[in-house]
C-alpha cells in the first residue's frame, strides 16, 4: 500500500482532490499533460520588490503580509453580504469545493471583514516602501550613474583637480551646461568649457556650505568626497575643528592653542548633555565611553569601551589622547561627590596618570620632518571602572622606534626629547658624565657637526619641560635622589655613540679609538672600560661540542678564543647596546608608572574579585600610528602599515559588517556596497611561512645572513603569487632591483619599501633586539644598581630564555615557550601590565648543535603577538573611532590644504564609512520605548499590544517631522537615518510640553484609536484564515484518514484470506501424505502374500520333483496366470 506523505500540507494541497490514500499520485504527469496542451504564455514585466515583513501583529505570533485598513473597517455594508469563497474553488475551479462553499453563509463576527481586507491592501500599496529606495538596492556605481543623469544645466559639481606643484586644490567645482549618457560637459571656475565622463563627476547641486549644517556630515542633501572635503575646509575656516559623520568624530589639527574649547566649563556641558544632543568634540566621545562602561543603554548594554585615536604624525592623536584622559579623570571624581575617601582616590589616580603623559613623552616622542612632538612608539591605556571610579589602570606599549636613538637625519629630524632636555637644562649631578657647555653637535647619535644649533627660545621651553618631567617622575615612583641615576644613563647613552674604531692592521680587528667616550660611557654603565671596549671588539668562539655539553653560558665565561671584530660590526655592537639601554629604560619607566597607578586602588578593590569586577567594565584609550607612506620606507613603515591594515580590517567589520548584520536580522534593506578587505595585505605581511615579517625573521635567524637575501626573497615571493588576484606583495618595475625594495599594495596605496642606505641600520639589524651574551652579563654584574635591575627585569628587547621561535600551538596568536607562558595571546596578557610582554631575560644562543641558526629577538614577531592581543581586546569592545587630520605640512594654523586632507580622509576609510552611514538606518528605537515615550499623548485606554504596530508607526512619525523615507519598519524597532533621529527628539520634546488637546495629541489618539481597530480586524481576519485552513486541513486528514482505515480494513482481510488458505493447503497435503502412506503400506503387504506363496509354490514343487510322478496321476494344472490372485485394478 502506499505511505501518506510525512512532510507538512501546503496551502494549495490542502485544496486539491486527494488521490488514494491521500497521495498526489499522478499530480507531475497532470501538469506536464497540460503544460503540452496548454499555449506559451506572453512574458511577463519583472515584478516590482516586495514589500518589507511587517512587525509581528500580535505578539508572540509572526506575522502576516503588511495589511493597512482604515476607520470603516468594521462598518455594516449596504449591499448584501456576499458568501465567503474558498480561494482553491475560485482560483483553481474545484467543482468539490465549490458547491460546498457557495452553501456557506457568513457568521455575524465576519461581516465588513472582506472590505477591511481590501482597505488594508489598498493602503499598503499606497504606502511608500523604503525598499524602493534606489540608493539601497543598486550599486554605487549605478547610484552614482543615476545621479549624475537627473543633473540640469547650470546646477554645480565637483570633477577633480589634476596634479599640480603649485595647487594643493583636489576637486573643482564646476557648472553643469549639458548632461548626455556617456560624458557631461561642464564650465570650469576659469571659464574653459570642458567634457568629463559620468563617473568622474560629484554632484553638489545649490547646496552652500553652512556650519550649523555641518556638525554632521550625514546630514549633507549631496553626500560624496567633495562635499564632505568642502564641509571640513568650510568649518577649518570657521574655526570649527571637529566634526561628526555619524558616531565618528573626525578632529583636524587646529596647529595653534584653542584653550576656550577645553576646561571645566566645558566639562560640565558635556556630562550634563543627552549624548544624541551633543556638538562634535572630543569630550563627547569620553562621556559616551564613561556611560558605556557604567550605565545601562536602551540600545547598548554596558560593556567594554574602546577609544581608537589614529592619523598620520602631526595630526594631533598625542593632544587628543590627553584631553580624553583628562576629561576621564575629571570625570570620575565629579560622579563621586558623596565620598571623600572614593573621590580622593579617583583624583589621586587621574592625577598619577596624567603625569604619565610628561614622561612618554620625553622618552617616546621627538621631532620628525612633519611633526615637531611625533610619538614614535603606540600606546594602550585600560582603564578599570568600578561603580563608576577607577580601578586597575595599565598603560601598554608597542614599537618603540629604537632605531631612531642610533640613526637619523639631524637635517629635518631629532633624536628623543630627553636627549636635548638634559642638554639644555639639565642640573650638574644630571650631568656628570658630560663635558661643560656640551651641545648637541657634542654628540654622533644627535646628529654631530650636522645637528643645528639650539636657540634661545628651545632652551627656555627645554628648562619647562626638564621641570615638568621631574615632578612626573616623582609621581610615579621614581623620587628626587635616584633621578640623577636615571639621567646619567640616559648620559651614558649618548657616550656610547661617541666611541669609535678603527682597524687594527696588525691583527685584523678593530680598537677604541678614543678611550674618554669608553671610560665615560662605562662609567655610566658601571661596568670596566677594559671589559666594555673587549666585547664591543671581540667576540669568543666557542665549538659545537662544548656548547652542547656545557651551554653558550658556560662555555663562554672563560674562553680565550676571541673572534676579532671588524670596525663596521664593532660600531653595529655597540648599536646593540645602547638600543638595549634605553629600551629597557623605557619599559622600566612604564612599569613604574603601572606600579604608582595600581599603588592608588581603594584597598577594598585590591582582591581577585574585584580584579575580575574591573576587567568587565573598562574604557581603553589607543594611541596608534598613521598610516605612513614617504620616499624612503623602512622597516618601521612596514610594522606601522601593518597595524593600521588590523585597524582598518577592525574598522571595516564594526562600521559595515555589524550595522549590515543587524539591518538584514530585522528584516530592513541595506546598501549594496563592496566592502574592502584587509585580510589579503594582513596575510602578505604576516601571514606563515611566506609574509614578510616571517621571512624577515627567518632571515635574521640565519648565520650571515645579508639584507639582500631577505628582498630578493620576497620579490621572488611575489614572483610566485603573481596573478593571483589576492597578491599584494607586486612584482618590481625595472628601475628597481630585487635586492634593494620591495612594494606591498595596501589598502591607502601602493608603499615601496627600501632597504637600508650606507650607514644606516639594516632590516635585520632593526628586526634582531638581541644582546651578545658577553655584554648581557656584563650589564647584569654591574656595579649600578639601576642597571642591574633594568637587565634582570627585561624590557623591550631583552633576551628571553628559549627560541625566539617558540613552542606554536593550533591557535593563532597563541605561542608557549620564549614568550611568557601559555596565555602569551590572550587579551588579558595585554591589559594586565607591561611585564606580560616580556619574559625573563637570557643571552642570545645558537637553537641546536647541529644547525646553523641563532636563537634571535625578534621585533617583527613580538609586534605580530603584541598587535595579536591588541586586536582581541578591541573586538571585546564597543569602539568609538576618533581620526585626526593634520590640515597642511607647515603646521600653519590658517592654512588647509584640500589634497593633504583627502589622502588622510582617503587612508582612513572615512569615505566608505560616509556613504553606507548616509544609506543606513543608524539609529533603532525599540516600538515599547517609542510607545512610553508617547505614552502622556494617548488615551489611558491605549493597549500598545492590541495595535498594528507597523500602521501606527508609519502614521505617526511623518506627523513627529520624520520623512517617509527617513525610517523603515523593523520587525522588533523602527530604524531611524542619522538625520531623523534628532528630528524625532525634537518633536518629542515638543508632544511632551505641549496641551494634551492640541492638534498633534488628537491625531495621535486617532492614530491609536484607528491602530487599534485595525489591530481587532486584522485579528479576526487572521483568526478566519486560520479557521478556514484548519477546515480545510481537519478535511483532509480525515479524508486520508478514511482511505487508510479502509486499506487497513483490505489489509487485514487478505491476511485473513491468505491464513484460512494456508490452513487449508496444510490440511490438504496432510491428507495427500495419509493416502500415500496406506497406499505403501497396503503394496507392503501384497508383496509379501506373494513371496509367502511363491516360497510356497516352490516348496510343494520340490517335495513333488522329488518323489516323483506317479502314472496313474495326471501333470498338475499350471497356476493362472499372474500368481495365486487374479488380476487387480491398479490403486488411484
Amino acid at each position: 500500500p502506499h505511505r501518506a506523505s510525512r512532510r507538512p500540507w501546503t496551502a494549495g494541497e490542502r485544496d486539491r482532490p486527494m488521490g488514494l490514500f491521500g497521495g498526489t499520485k499522478g499530480r507531475a504527469a497532470k501538469r506536464a499533460s497540460e503544460a503540452a496542451t496548454k499555449p506559451a504564455p506572453a512574458p511577463r514585466p519583472k515584478p516590482a520588490p516586495s514589500p518589507p515583513a511587517a512587525p509581528p501583529l500580535a505578539p508572540p505570533k509572526p506575522p502576516p503580509p503588511h495589511t493597512d485598513s482604515s476607520s470603516s473597517s468594521n462598518r455594516a455594508p449596504s449591499a448584501p453580504k456576499p458568501a465567503l469563497v474558498s480561494p482553491s474553488a475560485s482560483a483553481n475551479g474545484s467543482p468539490r469545493d465549490s458547491p460546498k462553499t457557495s452553501r456557506r453563509t457568513p457568521g455575524p463576527h465576519l461581516s465588513g471583514l472582506r472590505e477591511a481586507s481590501k482597505d488594508l491592501k489598498s493602503i499598503v500599496s499606497d504606502t511608500p516602501s523604503p525598499r524602493h529606495d534606489p540608493d539601497v538596492f543598486q550599486s554605487p556605481q549605478e547610484s552614482h550613474l543615476h545621479l549624475v543623469q537627473s543633473l540640469k544645466p547650470g546646477e554645480g559639481v565637483y570633477i577633480a583637480a589634476a596634479p599640480s606643484s603649485h595647487s594643493e586644490e583636489a576637486f573643482h567645482r564646476c557648472t553643469v551646461t549639458k548632461v548626455a549618457k556617456t560624458a557631461v560637459s561642464v564650465t570650469l571656475p576659469s571659464g574653459e568649457k570642458k567634457s568629463v565622463p559620468p563617473l568622474e563627476v560629484l554632484p553638489a547641486g545649490s547646496w552652500q556650505p553652512k556650519l550649523s549644517e555641518t556638525h554632521d556630515l550625514c546630514a549633507l542633501p549631496s553626500l560624496n568626497e567633495a562635499t564632505v572635503l568642502a564641509a571640513l575646509q568650510h568649518r577649518f575656516s570657521e574655526q570649527a575643528i571637529y566634526t561628526w559623520i555619524a558616531n565618528l568624530l573626525v578632529s583636524l589639527n587646529p596647529c595653534q592653542p584653542r584653550d576656550e574649547l577645553y576646561g571645566m566649563s566645558a566639562m560640565r556641558e558635556f556630562a550634563s548633555r543627552d549624548l544624541n544632543k551633543s556638538p562634535p568634540h572630543l569630550y563627547a566621545i569620553a562621556e559616551a565611553a564613561y556611560r558605556g562602561a557604567t550605565t545601562e543603554s536602551m540600545l547598548y548594554p554596558r560593556s567594554h569601551q574602546a577609544v581608537v585615536v589614529s592619523g598620520e604624525s602631526g595630526a594631533g592623536k598625542s593632544v587628543a589622547v590627553k584631553l580624553l584622559s583628562e576629561y576621564l579623570a575629571w570625570r570620575v571624581t565629579r560622579q563621586m561627590d558623596g565620598n571623600d575617601e572614593v573621590r580622593q582616590v579617583g583624583m589621586d589616580v587621574g592625577r598619577v596618570l596624567l603625569l604619565c603623559r610628561p614622561v612618554l613623552e620625553a622618552f617616546g616622542n621627538s621631532t620628525t620632518a612633519h611633526n615637531h612632538n611625533s610619538s614614535r612608539f603606540c600606546k594602550f591605556v585600560s582603564i578599570g571602572m568600578v561603580g563608576g571610579q577607577f580601578d586597575a589602570v595599565t598603560i601598554a606599549t608597542y614599537l618603540l622606534e629604537r632605531s631612531r636613538i642610533v640613526h637619523h637625519d639631524p637635517a629635518t629630524e631629532r633624536n628623543f626629547h630627553v636627549f636635548y632636555w638634559l642638554l639644555q637644562a639639565g642640573r650638574p649631578e644630571e650631568m656628570e658624565l658630560l663635558p661643560d657647555k656640551a651641545s648637541k653637535g657634542h654628540f654622533a647619535y644627535l646628529g654631530g657637526g650636522r645637528a643645528a644649533a639650539e636657540t634661545a627660545a628651545e632652551t627656555a621651553a627645554a628648562a619647562d619641560k626638564m621641570e615638568e618631567l621631574r615632578d612626573a617622575l616623582a609621581a610615579i615612583g621614581v623620587p628626587a635622589e635616584e633621578q640623577p641615576g636615571l639621567f646619567t644613563l640616559v648620559a651614558a647613552v649618548l657616550q656610547l655613540g661617541n666611541i669609535a674604531f678603527l682597524g687594527d692592521a696588525s691583527s685584523g680587528g678593530s680598537r677604541v679609538q678614543y678611550d674618554e667616550p669608553l671610560r665615560l660611557a662605562a662609567q655610566g654603565l658601571g661596568v670596566d672600560p677594559g671589559l666594555l671596549a673587549k666585547y664591543l671588539t671581540n667576540r669568543p668562539v666557542v665549538d659545537r661540542a662544548q656548547r652542547s655539553m656545557e651551554g653558550l653560558d658556560s662555555a663562554t665565561e672563560d674562553n680565550d678564543l676571541l673572534k676579532l671584530l671588524s670596525p663596521v660590526e664593532a660600531a653595529r655592537c655597540r648599536d646593540s647596546l645602547a638600543k638595549a639601554v634605553y629600551g629597557h629604560l623605557f619599559q622600566w619607566l612604564v612599569r613604574r608608572m603601572n606600579a604608582a597607578l595600581a599603588a592608588v586602588r581603594l584597598p577594598r578593590h585590591s582582591g581577585e574579585e574585584t580584579g575580575q569586577a574591573a576587567a568587565a567594565d573598562s574604557i581603553g584609550l589607543l594611541d596608534i600610528f598613521g598610516f605612513e607612506s614617504f620616499a624612503v620606507n623602512s622597516f618601521e613603515q612596514l610594522c606601522i602599515n601593518y597595524a593600521n591594515e588590523q585597524l582598518h580590517q577592525l574598522f571595516v567589520g564594526t562600521v559595515f559588517t555589524s550595522e549590515r548584520a543587524i539591518h538584514m536580522a530585522e528584516g530592513v534593506p541595506f546598501p549594496r556596497i563592496v566592502l574592502p578587505d584587509a585580510d589579503a595585505a594582513i596575510r602578505a605581511i604576516a601571514g606563515r611561512p611566506a609574509g614578510v615579517l616571517w621571512l624577515l625573521d627567518s632571515s635574521t635567524r640565519q648565520l650571515g645572513a645579508r639584507e639582500s637575501a631577505f628582498f630578493i626573497a620576497v620579490n621572488a615571493e611575489a614572483d610566485r603569487m603573481q596573478g593571483d588576484p589576492e597578491a599584494r606583495v607586486l612584482p618590481l618595475p625595472k628601475r628597481l632591483r630585487v635586492e634593494d625594495a620591495f612594494i606591498v599594495c595596501h589598502f591607502a596605496g601602493d608603499v615601496t619599501y627600501s632597504a637600508g642606505g650606507t650607514g644606516s641600520p639594516t632590516w635585520l639589524d632593526k628586526n634582531n633586539s638581541s644582546l651578545v651574551p658577553e655584554l648581557h652579563r656584563a650589564m647584569l654584574g654591574s656595579s649600578s644598581a639601576l642597571v642591574q635591575q633594568l637587565f634582570a627585569e627585561g624590557g623591550f628587547g631583552a633576551a628571553r630564555r628559549g627560541s625566539s621561535m617558540g613552542e606554536y600551538t593550533d591557535s593563532p596568536g597563541l605561542i608557549r615557550g620564549s614568550y611568557g607562558g601559555s596565555n602569551r595571546g590572550s587579551p588579558g596578557s595585554v591589559l594586565g601590565s607591561s611585564r606580560a610582554s616580556y619574559g625573563s631575560p637570557a643571552p642570545l644562543r645558537y637553537s641546536s648543535p647541529n644547525t646553523k641558526r641563532l636563537e634571535v629577538e625578534s621585533v617583527s614577531r613580538e609586534f605580530i603577538l603584541n598587535l595579536d592581543g591588541l586586536m582581541a581586546v578591541l573586538r571585546a569592545s564597543r569602539l568609538h573611532f576618533v581620526r585626526t587630520v593634520k590640515p597642511n605640512r607647515q603646521m600653519a594654523a590658517d592654512a588647509f590644504s584640500p589634497r593633504m586632507a583627502l589622502r588622510q580622509l582617503r587612508c582612513a576609510g572615512t569615505h566608505e564609512a560616509v556613504h553606507v552611514m548616509k544609506l543606513s538606518y543608524l539609529s533603532r528605537v525599540p516600538y515599547d520605548q517609542l510607545f512610553e515615550l508617547l505614552g502622556s499623548a494617548l488615551p489611558a485606554v491605549f493597549d500598545p499590544a492590541r495595535l498594528d504596530r507597523a500602521h501606527f508607526v508609519r502614521c505617526v512619525l511623518p506627523e513627529l517631522d520624520v520623512p517617509d523615507r527617513a525610517f523603515a519598519l523593523g520587525l522588533s524597532r523602527v530604524f531611524l537615518k542619522a538625520a531623523a533621529a534628532p528630528l524625532l527628539e525634537a518633536a518629542l520634546d515638543r508632544l511632551k510640553a505641549s496641551d494634551p488637546d492640541s492638534s498633534t495629541a488628537r491625531r495621535l489618539t486617532m492614530f491609536a484609536t484607528e491602530a487599534t481597530e485595525r489591530w481587532a480586524a486584522a485579528t479576526a481576519i487572521e483568526a478566519a484564515q486560520r479557521a478556514k485552513g484548519h477546515r480545510h486541513e481537519f478535511a483532509a486528514k480525515r479524508r486520508a484518514a478514511q482511505h487508510v482505515q479502509r486499506a487497513q480494513r483490505r489489509a487485514v482481510q487478505r491476511q485473513m484470506f491468505v491464513a484460512r488458505a494456508r490452513e487449508m493447503a496444510v490440511e490438504l497435503i496432510a491428507c495427500e501424505a495419509a493416502d500415500r502412506i496406506r497406499i505403501n503400506v497396503e503394496k507392503e503387504a501384497a508383496k509379501q502374500t506373494v513371496r509367502e506363496a511363491q516360497e510356497r509354490a516352490d516348496l510343494y514343487a520340490s517335495s513333488a520333483a522329488s518323489a516323483g510322478p506317479s502314472p496313474n496321476e495326471a501333470a498338475p494344472k499350471p497356476p493362472p496366470s499372474g500368481g495365486v490372485f487374479p488380476p487387480q485394478p491398479p490403486p488411484k
